[in-house]
Formats: C-alpha cells, structure tokens, sequence
C-alpha cells in the first residue's frame, strides 16, 4: 500500500515539473549560514494533494518552513507580508481534505515567521 503511495506522488511531482523548473534559488545569509538550497515538493499525507513548493537550504529533515522560502502557489508565497501586517497567520492546510501540514511560529533566534511541519502529515520530494 505504501509503495503505491509513492508512486502517486512520484507521478504528481512529475506534473509540476514545468511549473518550478523555471524558478531561481533564492541566495542570502541564511542560505550561506546553512549550505546548499534544494527545492522540495510537499504533498499531504492523507490525500496526495500538493501543497506547495519549498526552498530548503541545508541538509536534515525539514523541521520548519519559513514564509520567505515557500515558492509556489503564489497565495502562499504571498503569506509572508501577511505575517508582518497583521502580526498572525493561519495553519498550512492541505486545500483537498484540511488536514493540518503545519503551525505558524515565530523562529525566535532569527525572529522569522515560519510554520512547524507536522512531520507526519506531509510528504517532501526533492525537485532535482
């Protein structure tokens, strides 16, 4: 059952290949702080659905997604500015079934709004 669960998002990845081959990595003092930026595709869990196009920089398993790194769907993109005027933001849900993919935070030691991935609701492909 497992295996053919990755075939699905194998094949969905696939699908938005032209969409994210033409985006450019994004090079700042956190991506030199924390080494080479690959960008991930994040799809729920439970339904298979994509939600969104992050850049991660550095290795490890991804613990937190800061707004300033999602890529694609542009309305998510857009969140980080809505962080900053309002001061809050809402969960990353997953658009098909609710399903809760993240929690929004504050990253204290660099004071950036982010969400806290719930590891185990989303499913992260490395886009190569």
């Amino acid at each position: 059952m497992e295996k053919n669960k990755d075939k699905e998002i194998d094949v969905l990845a696939l699908e938005i290949h032209d969409k994210i081959k033409g985006l450019k990595m994004i090079y700042n003092t956190y991506t030199k702080k924390r080494g080479a930026p690959k960008l991930l595709n994040i799809f729920c869990k439970k339904c298979l659905a994509y939600v969104m196009t992050y850049q991660k920089d550095g290795p490890g398993k991804l613990l937190r997604c800061y707004l300033d790194r999602i890529r694609l769907p542009l309305d998510l993109q857009k969140r980080q500015f809505e962080y900053v005027k309002r001061g809050k933001n809402t969960s990353l849900d997953c658009k098909s079934c609710s399903t809760i993919i993240g929690t929004p935070i504050i990253y204290k030691p660099e004071n950036r709004p982010a969400y806290h991935m719930i590891y185990e609701h989303f499913n992260a492909i490395n886009y190569d």
